[in-house]
């Protein structure tokens, strides 16, 4: 369960999305503390997931942009190690796209991901402060990815301003980002307020349904004019879909929680050994599954020998937390037919 009396600056565990997170080293003459964006998982093309979680941050919020040095990371500073920077895509030139300008490096999105070396983690979630406030009162779940428009409202967290709100200005503008001499292709801007720290902080909008939201994009700095920039969600993982081998693609939305069903014998005669499985769908793997009720245990089947009757209940919890029920009442009687699959 979150710490939901922690502010933004502070340690939370499990990690989730606008908290401040510490990269090592200097980052344009101070430190490097920025806001974490999303918990990220990779799903290989063979369509397994990998064993490693990610979080995303701004890819300025490193020293070296466009380079992968595996600095070390902290939450909320490097005192609480959290992980080691993963993938900060390359830079690429006129000559590689032509969508660069001649003469300048380039880059689609100012993202970067950093590989945790903990597994207390909240994938899919992030924190929900009141406006104008750090303190993390409530939390959120990123359910899918939103391509922005003009006018599309928005909210952004970050660890300085805490969650602030507006609306998008622009879609697909490019910017000149002088502090580390690249030129970002087609960001967003917007209006909603924010300050130096907040990088890196997740932009959404609310779905309509209560505690969801949609990943917008990731805040990423102000223009000359001080209106927001983003990197556009779309963008981001389009730019690191295509990086390295290219064998995955990355996934920062929570799904549905696991669905249970148990699988049994229901009508069955006293003193006879029978066997019940759990089949399990959705939700985050690995899974956890407790059984209750006429037999007690773990895992995927339980066994047990029949004497009366009654409930017997399953409770699977996936990676993210997430849990789901099952239940069948199963019934003990002298003129219930012994199944073939059982033993008296």
């Amino acid at each position: 369960m979150e710490r939901l009396s922690a502010t933004l600056t502070d340690m939370v565990r499990p990690v989730i999305g606008g908290v401040q997170v510490h990269v090592e080293g200097t980052c344009f003459a101070v430190a490097c503390i920025c806001s974490l964006g999303y918990n990220v998982r990779r799903k290989l093309r063979n369509g397994s997931w990998d064993s490693g979680w990610h979080l995303s941050t701004a890819a300025h919020c490193t020293p070296e942009f466009g380079q992968t040095s595996g600095r070390p990371a902290g939450q909320p500073t490097l005192g609480s190690p959290i992980g080691t920077e993963f993938l900060d895509p390359p830079t690429f030139t006129n000559a590689e796209d032509s969508a660069c300008p001649v003469g300048r490096k380039c880059r689609r999105s100012d993202f970067g991901l950093i590989q945790y070396s903990i597994t207390n983690l909240a994938f899919g979630k992030i924190a929900w402060p009141s406006l104008g406030s750090t303190a993390i009162t409530a939390t959120r779940w990123v359910t899918g990815v939103y391509p922005p428009f003009d006018g599309t409202p928005t909210h952004m967290v970050g660890r300085t301003s805490g969650r602030t709100s507006g609306q998008v200005l622009a879609t697909c503008a490019d910017i000149n980002f002088a502090l580390v001499d690249v030129w970002l292709i087609c960001q967003g801007r917007g209006s909603f307020a924010n300050d130096r720290g907040d990088s890196g902080g997740p932009v959404v909008r609310e779905t309509g349904v209560p505690d969801e939201v949609w990943s917008v994009g990731t805040f990423i700095g102000s223009d000359p004019q001080g209106r927001a920039v983003f990197s556009t969600t779309s963008q981001f993982l389009a730019e690191l879909e295509g990086t390295g081998t290219g064998t995955y693609h990355l996934d920062i939305s929570a799904h549905p929680p696991p669905g249970v069903s148990i699988s049994g014998h229901t009508f069955l005669p006293p003193g006879v050994a029978c066997t019940w499985m759990a089949n399990v769908s959705g939700g985050v793997p690995s899974y956890s599954i407790e059984w209750s009720g006429l037999f007690s245990g773990s895992g995927s089947r339980i066994a047990g020998v029949t004497s009366s009757s009654g409930w017997l209940f399953v409770r699977v919890t996936d990676r993210a937390g997430h849990t789901g029920e099952d239940s069948i009442f199963i019934t003990v009687d002298e003129s219930a037919p012994t199944p073939p699959d059982c033993n008296e």
